[in-house]
């Protein structure tokens, strides 16, 4: 797995190269996984989800179309690749 950064202030431009970035990797046949750092708390809205992980450390959402991990407390980047299996992970902010 090979990994690059994109780090900027805001309304820079990132999440524009790194969509660009994904989806021309992605065109190329390589599988590609984006990262990215919220500097504050991630948003859930009041759903089943957000009700679970507020007391538990670990909580996995399926559905046909997706599935969701979310890993409470704050984790280092490697502890979140661990769980990714791709050719290139865009990594947005960590500045």
């Amino acid at each position: 797995m090979k990994a690059v950064g994109v780090i900027g202030y805001k309304k820079s431009g990132k999440t524009t190269l790194i969509i660009r970035l994904a989806q021309e990797l992605s065109s190329m046949g390589y599988s590609v996984a984006i990262l990215k750092h919220v500097p504050g708390n991630i948003d859930f809205q009041d759903s089943d989800t957000s009700k679970f992980r507020s007391f538990v450390p670990f909580v996995s959402a399926i559905s046909p179309g997706e599935s969701e991990i979310i890993l409470k407390g704050k984790k280092h980047i490697g502890d979140i690749l661990k769980y990714v299996d791709c050719d290139i992970v865009l990594i947005e902010g960590f500045k």
